[in-house]
C-alpha cells in the first residue's frame, strides 16, 4: 500500500490510497488524482521485489532475501514519480 498526497487547484491537499500491482505500477481511483496534482507518493511500509530475470543479466544484486533471493529493498520513503 502507498498514499498519495494531491494538491487542488485551490491549493487544498487531500491524501488517496493506491497499491502497488507490479513493476512499479501503482493504482489509485480517479477520483484521488483527476485535476490535481500529485505532491507526493510513499510506501505505507517496506518491501522486498525480487529481480526480474533480465535484471538479474545486468545488474548485481546486493540485497539478498532469505539468504539467497536477490531482491531490491524498497522503502517506506518518498516514491519518485515517473509517469
Amino acid at each position: 500500500m502507498a498514499y498519495v498526497e494531491v494538491e487542488s487547484p485551490n491549493g487544498d491537499l487531500g491524501i488517496g490510497s493506491a497499491f502497488h500491482v507490479g513493476d512499479g505500477v501503482f493504482l489509485t481511483a480517479r477520483h484521488v488524482v483527476e485535476d490535481k496534482r500529485i505532491t507526493e507518493i510513499c510506501m505505507t511500509e517496506s518491501v522486498s521485489i525480487p529481480f526480474t530475470e533480465e535484471e538479474l543479466r545486468t545488474e548485481i544484486p546486493h540485497t539478498f532475501l532469505n539468504g539467497d533471493t536477490p531482491v531490491h529493498e524498497v522503502s517506506n520513503k518518498s516514491l519518485t514519480l515517473k509517469r
